[in-house]
């Protein structure tokens, strides 16, 4: 090696020779640089087994992280996919109760209504109730018109009518018959018996 030749040169003398008065010198520097640049094979051991320990831990390390990251990523991704289906829950919620079920229209026929619905553009506010519902409940009149019941206003029927005390008969036999109370087609018929030959 070039450094321990330059110890060596350094005691030389012009010659090229180490006088006998410079060897212990020589000696001292030589032990000097092997004590400095040198480690002993036990000491060389021991540190290499620190460093495959601290290697170990090391690498052990890396595999609690990667295992870590990789429950982080599956708990997350189930946590969102849980609060998405929470969020959906609420919004058809919200629909049935400020749309369908204002307009009438029969429970029966939510779940195909609701399946019909983009939940991902519905939005609620912060009590959760729904926005644009007007627009909403317009907007559902005109797609389910169909399933709307409509309301037919009738006269009121009168359960016993007043008996027909102008001696005449006003009503036909095809009259009385479609009388749909059973009690006033009964006395219709017991007031108008000639028509039914008794």
């Amino acid at each position: 090696m070039a450094d321990f030749e330059k110890v060596v040169k350094k005691h030389m003398n012009d010659e090229g020779m180490i006088p006998a008065d410079s060897v212990p010198a020589m000696l001292q520097s030589i032990s000097k640089y092997v004590g400095e640049n040198f480690v002993s094979v036990d000491r060389y051991n021991a540190k290499k087994t620190q460093a495959d320990e601290l290697q170990s831990k090391l690498d052990a390390s890396g595999d609690l992280q990667s295992k870590y990251d990789k429950l982080k990523t599956e708990y997350d991704a189930y946590k969102n996919e849980t609060e998405a289906k929470e969020v959906r829950v609420k919004k058809q919620d919200a629909y049935k109760e400020s749309v369908l079920k204002p307009l009438g229209i029969p429970e029966k026929r939510w779940t195909a209504i609701l399946k019909t619905v983009s939940l991902d553009e519905l939005s609620l506010d912060a009590d959760g109730k729904l926005k644009d519902v007007d627009k909403l409940s317009a907007q559902a009149k005109e797609d389910w018109e169909d399933f709307i019941p409509t309301v037919k206003e009738t006269g009121v029927r009168t359960a016993n009518p007043p008996a027909n005390n102008g001696g005449k008969n006003v009503r036909t036999k095809e009259e009385i018959m479609a009388i749909k109370d059973d009690t006033a087609r009964q006395r219709a018929i017991a007031e108008n018996h000639e028509l039914f030959g008794f």
